[in-house]
């Protein structure tokens, strides 16, 4: 099998090429941030199918199960007693959260695939391009930040245990923050990206137009662009030297 040559990538300008690197990041950053069981301080988006649930026993020195929550994701990633009925209520905007960090991540790699692909498959460094790669890490950020807020907005209305004045809100954790960090990021990669390569297509698209004027330009007004080639002319003097008989 052959060696995969990148033709397209070397020509890429700075500001591209840094911009898809930073796509690459928030890929990293939103992968850690979906699976990781921290998004509050009690779980995440999947933690209900890694524990189970258990309420305190006011009788026994360990937690006794509780069946009819069992599974209920809600149930379990904002465990509290108090009051347990809050809790188990639909769970339509959870569910809603999900599905948007699972689209982010999914179009961060296949916006990552098609740009790889782009520049591994070119047989041309200006063979035909196109802008998918970044207007699907554009709707990838939208949909991870989209998911992050309404996150925040509805963990508010869950209490997540006793304190010394009255339930206490669930708090923000650090997957969380990875999340939002990665979508932002992803975000403004793709507006970078887009940018640059816009920017590159206005400069090829002059520098075309330049070159065919001073293709077809005379010489007379192309003083710069057009390279003469000056004869070598020999000087000859007929000045008659100092000992020379005159005729």
């Amino acid at each position: 099998m052959g060696r995969l040559k990148m033709k397209r990538w070397q020509y890429r300008p700075t500001s591209f090429k840094v911009g898809f690197c930073g796509v690459l990041l928030a890929t990293v950053l939103c992968c850690m941030g979906l699976v990781a069981p921290a998004w509050q301080t009690s779980g995440g988006l999947w933690v209900y199918s890694m524990t189970s649930v258990t309420r305190p026993s006011r009788y026994s020195a360990i937690d006794l199960p509780v069946p009819e929550l069992k599974g209920n994701c809600q149930a379990v990633c904002f465990n509290s007693s108090i009051p347990i009925k809050r809790v188990v209520s639909p769970v339509d905007w959870f569910q809603a959260v999900r599905v948007l960090e699972l689209l982010c991540v999914v179009l961060l790699v296949i916006s990552i695939t098609v740009e790889t692909f782009q520049d591994a498959c070119a047989r041309r460094p200006n063979s035909s391009d196109n802008s998918a790669a970044e207007l699907l890490a554009i709707f990838s950020g939208i949909s991870g930040l989209v998911g992050v807020v309404v996150f925040a907005v509805k963990v508010s209305d869950y209490p997540e245990g006793l304190g010394p004045y009255g339930p206490t809100r669930v708090q923000l954790f650090w997957a969380w923050y990875l999340q939002t960090a990665g979508s932002l990021l992803a975000l403004l990669s793709a507006c970078l990206m887009g940018w640059s390569r816009a920017a590159h297509r206005r400069n090829t698209a002059r520098n075309m137009q330049v070159a065919a004027f001073w293709k077809t330009a005379p010489v007379s007004v192309n003083p710069y662009f057009v390279s003469r080639s000056i004869p070598s002319v020999r000087i000859v003097s007929t000045l008659p030297k100092q000992g020379d008989s005159e005729v």
